[in-house]
């Protein structure tokens, strides 16, 4: 979106450099882009046609979009998971872990939930929580920095880069069997959860 907006001012530009002896700028028909030059100022220019619109070039900066000074206001981050805004543990990460994770990690006849993390409550036992594993220095959840939680890693099957050379990725796969991660909007939704600040 935003190589978009850089295009559109572009072409701005190269409308005022085609302007006429007259000192008028060539005007693009077909419901693009109109613009008067006058004394070597673009005013009044406006781009439309489905993207911008109400957008004024004036000394260089397109105003009244979403690009001013080379900077896009409004969008959306990169990164895939910027439009899950607002989420909760409550609501929105308690319950894949009810779903794929607690059924091992609760309270239960033979010998209490796995590896001593009761997931029937999530937010309390792994937020700002150190991980229990030998050679592991990270929290299980790291508010703000998901590259820093010790979850991430063992939901991705990566926990060896952080000191569980010899721990399971969660699921843990069958026996014999190869390891198949969480739904990927699953992934997103925690990853997403943690950057936003962990919200309970």
């Amino acid at each position: 979106m935003q190589h978009r907006f850089i295009l559109l001012a572009a072409l701005t530009f190269a409308c005022e450099d085609k302007e006429d002896d007259s000192g008028t700028a060539a005007t693009t028909s077909g419901g693009t882009t109109t613009a008067t030059t006058s004394g070597g100022t673009t005013s009044g220019g406006t781009t439309s046609g489905g993207t911008t619109s109400g957008g004024t070039t004036s000394g260089g900066t397109t105003t009244g979009g979403t690009t001013t000074g080379g900077t896009t206001t409004g969008g959306p981050t990169s990164g895939g998971t910027s439009g899950l805004p607002g989420l909760s543990h409550a609501v929105d990460i308690q319950p894949i872990w009810n779903k794929n994770c607690v059924v091992c990690h609760e309270p239960n006849d033979w010998g209490g939930p796995s590896a001593g993390l009761d997931l029937t409550d999530g937010y309390a036992a792994m937020v700002q929580v150190d991980a229990t594993t030998n050679g592991v220095k990270l929290p299980l959840v790291a508010p703000g920095s998901p590259q820093n939680s010790f979850v991430i890693y063992k939901l991705s099957d990566t926990q060896a880069k952080v000191g569980d050379a010899r721990g399971n990725p969660m699921p843990p796969p069958g026996t014999g069997e190869p390891f198949t991660p969480l739904a990927q909007p699953d992934l997103d939704k925690i990853a997403q959860w943690i950057i936003n600040g962990a919200n309970p």
